[in-house]
């Protein structure tokens, strides 16, 4: 017996009550945890003197601001944005629109890195007239004078985008791998190392 439309549609309906609080519960506990291992892991690397969290959504990420004020950095900002996993309707879409979860971070400097504005993007976004180059094997859309800069600085670490402008480094992440706030401190020194910035540059 061939099931019509309405038993159908009723059917699925029951499956998906049954299911979206399973899904739910599930994928928004994951997403917690992975926030508070993001933020215990920024105060710890960085040791704030003062912070202010901004939550984007219940379990979707957050934006962190830390005041830093010592080897030459003022302050700094960290988004992490989590896909929506906890929703059996919104996630799909967001694999479609935003495809991964992404952490930012910017770091703002009280002295020149020596860098003109400069940068590495995985998707052709903000650079006008680029040049794409190759990393690691992949294709990566660049612009600015220092690019070269910015590559030495990378080091090999993957990034979604990295730029410098105004005395502020900007990094996105396409992951939300832990290994990204390591990679931030990396980033950091070989920033510091490559512009030659004096640890006893008074701020």
């Amino acid at each position: 017996m061939i099931l019509d439309i309405f038993t159908i549609m009723l059917i699925v309906i029951v499956i998906l009550a049954v299911a979206m609080p399973v899904v739910f519960f599930k994928n928004n506990n994951k997403n917690i945890k992975k926030m508070k291992a993001y933020s215990e892991g920024l105060e710890k690397k960085f040791n704030p003197k003062d912070k202010m969290y901004t939550l984007l959504g219940t379990s979707v990420g957050f934006r962190n601001t830390m005041d830093i004020g010592r080897d030459h950095i003022l302050r700094i900002e960290a988004i992490l944005i989590l896909l929506p996993r906890q929703s059996l309707i919104y996630y799909p879409l967001s694999r479609i629109t935003t495809k991964s979860d992404k952490f930012i971070i910017k770091i703002e400097y009280d002295v020149s890195l020596n860098i003109s504005p400069s940068t590495i993007e995985k998707y052709k976004k903000f650079c006008e007239k680029p040049k794409k180059i190759d990393i690691l094997g992949s294709k990566y859309y660049a612009c600015g004078e220092d690019v070269d800069k910015l590559l030495d600085i990378l080091n090999g670490t993957v990034v979604g985008r990295i730029s410098y402008e105004n005395r502020v480094l900007f990094i996105e992440f396409l992951s939300s791998d832990e290994k990204n706030l390591d990679d931030t401190v990396r980033i950091i020194e070989n920033s510091k190392k490559i512009s030659k910035i004096m640890i006893n540059h008074p701020i």
